[in-house]
């Protein structure tokens, strides 16, 4: 052989060898491709049987599909987030409020290092926990730098907004800070009314009220008050309503002005027998009677603690029962020292004659 032959043998076997190796890579490439669609559809179905079972309020389970789809995910941060997130709900249903905290607080980390906004969603989220656990300051100081990042975003105004500031006027309110309290719930009755949102406008206006009731500012409580009334008039939400009613019944008893307040219970109460609502009629009659043993008229006083007792009985609520029942005994200790005011007792007869047998 040769060195003209060796040389096309060589040539040959390198081409033999190249052809094979591409074989090979496609082949590999192929099996990666096959093993990649395996995952993403096994991953996609570890999904969706999350989703389903999330619908369905197994939260443990929903938690471990969630967890295996997470172990299958690869280089897909907006997936991640999406399932950090629902984890994290599916632990706050189960009552694990700080390892949900820690879902929530590592969906905004993956948004952070990709240089994209928070994840708005977990951001409030996690201020709601962090309020349940009674961590106050960590959940003003949270939700107020989420608020003031939403505010600085393209879209100013969000149903996000109006949740992160509901939370911040609850914060405010159990703290005492009626003024912070104010402040919060008048931006949301702002970004309410911009997203023509009527429920979430007259609640807040109402708890403006409250806040504002609380400070002494019965005047402008009261305006914020009927405001509220009126929206959930025309929104249609009547057991929203009623409990307006009863907020502005309060106010005028607070102020003394008993007919008022039992002009707003009375109207109540009327509603409420409308809706043939027991457990609501047999509270108001109760809060009617309350009113008139203020105002001193006891014998109607009496009348509609009987019948407060009688519609509790009915719907077997012990704990109104008992109520009724100590304000019961409370207006028989009344109505007795109102009868015996205004008679002598035998000892000031025996006195009385006593002394009038000393001076003859």
């Amino acid at each position: 052989m040769d060195w003209r032959t060796g040389l096309i043998w060589i040539l040959l076997l390198q081409l033999l060898w190249a052809r094979w190796l591409l074989r090979e890579r496609a082949s590999r490439g192929q099996a990666r491709q096959k093993q990649a669609a395996t995952r993403q559809s096994s991953q996609r179905q570890h999904w969706d049987a999350g989703l389903r079972l999330l619908k369905e309020r197994k939260w443990a389970e929903a938690i471990e599909s969630f967890d295996s789809a997470r172990r299958l995910l690869r280089d897909d941060p907006s997936q991640e987030v999406s399932l950090l997130f629902y984890r994290g709900f599916a632990l706050e249903q189960l009552g694990e409020l700080e390892q949900a905290i820690a879902d929530y607080e590592d969906c905004q980390a993956i948004y952070g290092r990709l240089h994209q906004d928070p994840q708005y969603v977990a951001a409030v989220r996690q201020g709601l926990l962090l309020a349940k656990l009674g961590r106050s300051q960590e959940a003003e100081q949270h939700l107020q730098q989420t608020l003031a990042s939403i505010q600085r975003g393209p879209q100013t105004v969000s149903w996000l907004q109006i949740e992160a500031l509901r939370v911040l006027v609850g914060l405010f309110r159990e703290a005492h800070n009626h003024a912070q309290a104010i402040e919060y719930a008048q931006q949301g009755v702002r970004a309410a009314h911009r997203l023509h949102d009527a429920a979430a406008q007259a609640s807040f206006l109402r708890a403006a009220g409250y806040n504002l009731r609380a400070l002494g500012r019965t005047e402008q409580a009261l305006r914020n008050y009927e405001q509220s009334l009126d929206l959930y008039r025309r929104s249609g939400d009547r057991s929203s309503g009623a409990s307006v009613q009863r907020d502005i019944a309060f106010l005028y008893q607070l102020e003394g002005r008993w007919d008022k307040a039992l002009a707003w219970l009375q109207a109540c109460l009327v509603e409420e027998e409308r809706a043939q609502n027991k457990q609501r009629q047999a509270q108001l009659c109760y809060d009617i009677a309350c009113v008139h043993i203020d105002e001193g008229n006891l014998r109607d006083a009496g009348r509609l603690l009987q019948r407060s007792m009688s519609l509790f009985r009915q719907i077997e609520d012990h704990e109104g029962m008992d109520q009724v029942g100590r304000t019961m005994m409370g207006l028989g200790i009344l109505v007795h020292r109102r009868v015996t005011a205004r008679q002598m007792t035998f000892r000031d007869v025996e006195r009385g004659s006593k002394s009038n047998k000393a001076k003859s």
